[in-house]
């Protein structure tokens, strides 16, 4: 009973975040420059993450979340759109690559299914 309320009051609290984009660059192994957002369900059910960068990215989705999430990565980039479940605290790495002149523009669209989401976004990429 008290871990729901509590649950409910931080998913309420994080209701008014909006989710930023955070740049990290050159991280130990090269040029890697790491771009990240949140996506949290309710009051958004899909959350977009634009950057430019290199040929290759690797996604990370991480779930914050005592429930598990599911739903749908779309890379408008390549065309690939995939699914992913997540476990409870649980993470998935997708990666992408596409050749072409860098930077390339890196266009990703994560949604949910989930009623409750607290799921973590992070884009590592090699440029």
């Amino acid at each position: 009973m008290i871990l729901g309320i509590v649950l409910m009051c931080c998913l309420f609290l994080m209701s008014f975040a909006t989710p930023r984009l955070k740049v990290r660059s050159s991280e130990s192994g090269g040029n890697w420059k790491t771009y990240s957002t949140s996506l949290i369900n309710p009051p958004n059910s899909s959350v977009e993450l634009n950057f430019s960068g290199g040929q290759y990215v690797q996604l990370t989705l991480a779930n914050n979340n005592i429930l598990g999430v599911g739903g749908t990565v779309s890379c408008h980039t390549t065309a690939k759109d995939s699914g992913y479940w997540l476990l409870p605290m649980g993470s998935t790495t997708q990666e992408y690559d596409m050749f072409g002149y860098v930077p390339i523009w890196w266009r990703f669209t994560i949604s949910t299914i989930s009623d409750a989401a607290v799921v973590s976004i992070t884009a590592k990429t090699n440029y």
